[in-house]
């Protein structure tokens, strides 16, 4: 049935991915939640992409800058893509077609999913399950990871929380608040205790 194959798939998802996470609170399962970044596609890598063009000089502020970059961006609906890029560029002493050189790099890698996840997404939604998504992340980025995934045919739209499109992320409960709010909506007879989230830290 479809509870037994929605735990059946966690298990996997885990199983392929072993910091993944698997959360689920259900005695009926009725609902399934992933991540994004290490669940149906690959995080954007960009301490390692970074240090493929900064200067060795300032190698050692990759971390620190990319922490307080993403930190400022993920939560901001303001945010804009030029104004990231200068966050980064400018303490890092990269010009700006190095810049595009990294973007370019990490949306080829947003742009190639976990297909074996998402062949068992489809066979979960196959059986019956909702599917959703909660994912840290900034649109501009995150467009290329809904596209290669198809995300757009495995779960309504409402039901894919982009962090940086509604001010607040995980582990914040508010985050999780937006999607309930969100799912209850459109199915009014789902609740919490109905969803398993799938996420590949396991602090969310």
């Amino acid at each position: 049935n479809s509870f037994e194959y929605a735990m059946a798939a966690t298990v996997e998802v885990e199983a392929q991915h072993p910091s993944c996470e698997v959360t689920n609170g259900a005695s009926a399962l009725r609902c399934v939640v992933v991540d994004c970044g290490g669940v149906t596609n690959e995080d954007s890598g960009m301490n390692k992409t970074l240090r493929s063009y900064v200067a060795e000089e300032w190698a050692k502020q990759i971390p620190e800058v990319w922490k307080q970059v993403w930190r400022a961006t993920r939560d901001n609906p303001d945010a804009s893509e030029e104004a990231f890029w200068a966050q980064i560029c400018e303490p890092l002493r990269l010009d700006r077609a190095a810049c595009r050189e990294v973007d370019r790099e990490i949306r080829e890698r947003f742009r190639q999913p976990f297909q074996e996840t998402l062949a068992l997404l489809r066979h979960s939604k196959a059986s019956g399950l909702v599917l959703g998504m909660i994912s840290n992340h900034i649109r501009f980025w995150f467009d290329e990871c809904a596209n290669s995934s198809g995300l757009d045919d495995l779960m309504h739209p409402d039901l894919i929380v982009v962090s940086n499109e509604v001010a607040c992320s995980k582990p914040s409960p508010r985050i999780f608040e937006v999607f309930l709010e969100r799912l209850q909506r459109l199915h009014p007879d789902l609740q919490a205790k109905d969803c398993a989230c799938v996420d590949d830290k396991e602090e969310n």
